[in-house]
């Protein structure tokens, strides 16, 4: 058990049994605000406290009226206290009686679990988030590998204890799912979960229609919304799901984008594509913001590939080809030519 978590784990101890400073309480706020693990490391010292005293001493909780006794007495030493963050129980002012029944406390905490548990229990395992500035690649604790696109954030244990390998996502990653058919792998994105025994797909909580997609390149995957796990559509290689968080709607199709992993890869191909399509293709893997000037310039279709090639390389292929006029504003790029029916 590192350190800081042992002294807050003693500063705990010590707020309940009524020896805390006001510093002190001040500090074990700030700390227990931090995150989610000292928020219930933090509320199950609580629960015992109170099982303890309610079967002990049979007197009623009054979180309001303790809170504004503190509160008086905080004022007069000019600090303040998260009344949301640190809740107080009660103790007709008997400090001593404090002492003796954080002891028994103590002691029903013991009866739980044993050491190891318990340390488990409280700091629960710890989270790892990790946020992309651009496209980068991380190997998760199962040896499965996320390649995140830029702007990307995912959030994942440092190991994976429980029955499931839960990981949340927002923004998007292309998976390759070391299989385990004994442990699931959970993708989860807004109020969708995405889940894999082992296999290889795209996630985009954030598509151009506000929508989020699943494209599967191998193996076989389960769609599901989070309040209709009994509803789950099956994704075979090949096919793209497009889902409505709004609607509850998962609709099932083939995936005709080749420049789905372009992002990725850095291979655009283009095979008499419109214009328009092509720039949505540009935005999404250059995170460009390309526009027309004129819908009709969308309609002219080009035939091109391109190999790692910078934007501007790409812009300039599209200028010549198309006789286009490209200019810049800021962050806004735009496109300006003749339209084609």
């Amino acid at each position: 058990m590192d350190k800081q978590l042992t002294y807050y784990i003693d500063l705990i101890s010590r707020y309940f049994a009524g020896e805390a400073s006001a510093a002190e309480i001040q500090s074990l706020s700030v700390w227990v605000k931090k995150n989610d693990e000292n928020l219930n490391l933090f509320n199950n010292y609580r629960k015992a406290w109170e099982l303890v005293e309610q079967s002990m001493m049979d007197q009623k909780i009054d979180l309001d009226m303790e809170w504004s006794a503190l509160g008086s007495r905080m004022n007069d030493k000019g600090t303040s206290v998260e009344k949301e963050i640190i809740p107080m129980i009660s103790d007709g002012g008997n400090r001593g009686s404090r002492n003796t029944w954080w002891k028994i406390a103590a002691s029903v905490l013991a009866l739980f679990a044993s050491a190891a548990g318990l340390y488990y229990y409280f700091s629960g395992p710890k989270m790892i988030v990790l946020t992309a500035d651009t496209a980068i690649e991380k190997v998760l604790p199962d040896s499965s590998v996320i390649t995140l696109n830029k702007g990307a954030t995912i959030e994942y244990p440092a190991s994976f204890s429980g029955k499931t390998r839960p990981v949340k996502l927002t923004g998007e990653a292309f998976f390759n799912v070391t299989h385990d058919q004994t442990k699931p792998f959970i993708v989860s994105g807004n109020n969708v979960r995405v889940e894999v025994l082992g296999t290889t797909f795209n996630v985009n909580t954030h598509t151009a229609e506000g929508n989020l997609s699943v494209v599967l390149a191998s193996g076989k995957v389960s769609l599901y919304f989070t309040d209709r796990d009994s509803d789950k559509v099956i994704l075979l290689p090949g096919e793209k799901a497009d889902i409505s968080s709004e609607s509850h709607e998962i609709i099932k199709t083939v995936n005709k984008d080749s420049n789905y992993l372009a992002w990725k890869t850095g291979h655009i191909v283009f095979d008499n594509v419109p214009l328009a399509s092509i720039i949505s293709t540009l935005n999404s893997v250059y995170h460009t913001n390309i526009i027309l000037s004129d819908a009709g310039t969308g309609k002219c279709r080009v035939t091109a590939t391109f190999d790692h090639q910078p934007v501007s390389s790409v812009l300039n292929v599209l200028k010549g080809t198309l006789n286009l006029k490209v200019s810049e504003e800021g962050n806004v790029i735009t496109l300006s030519g003749k339209p084609c029916h």
